[in-house]
C-alpha cells in the first residue's frame, strides 16, 4: 500500500494526483505492477498495488551476480513496458 498525503501538495496539484492514477489504473502489463484499488479521502490517498516479492530491480543487479544472458532478458522486458506505455 502506498500513501499520497495531500497536505504535501498545493490544491491545484490534487486533480491531475488523482487523474494520473486512474490512468495508472488502466495499464495492465506482465512486467508492471498493477495498481488495484484507490481509496480517498479529505487528507490523503491510498493506493492499494500488487505484491510483488524479490525487491527491487536495483537491488536484484546490485546484489547478485547477474550474467549476460539474464541481463539481456531484464533489458527486452524493459524495453517491451517502454514499448507498451507509448
Amino acid at each position: 500500500m502506498k500513501y499520497i498525503y495531500k497536505n504535501k501538495f498545493d490544491v491545484k496539484q490534487i486533480p491531475f494526483i488523482q487523474a494520473e492514477l486512474q490512468i495508472i489504473k488502466m495499464i495492465s502489463h506482465p512486467n508492471i505492477v498493477e495498481m488495484k484499488e484507490i481509496f480517498e479521502n479529505k487528507s490523503d490517498i491510498k493506493i492499494v498495488m500488487e505484491q510483488v516479492t524479490g525487491g527491487s530491480l536495483y537491488h536484484h543487479l546490485d546484489s547478485f551476480k547477474v550474467d549476460d544472458r539474464e541481463l539481456i532478458t531484464i533489458m527486452y522486458q524493459l524495453i517491451d513496458v517502454v514499448d507498451y506505455l507509448h
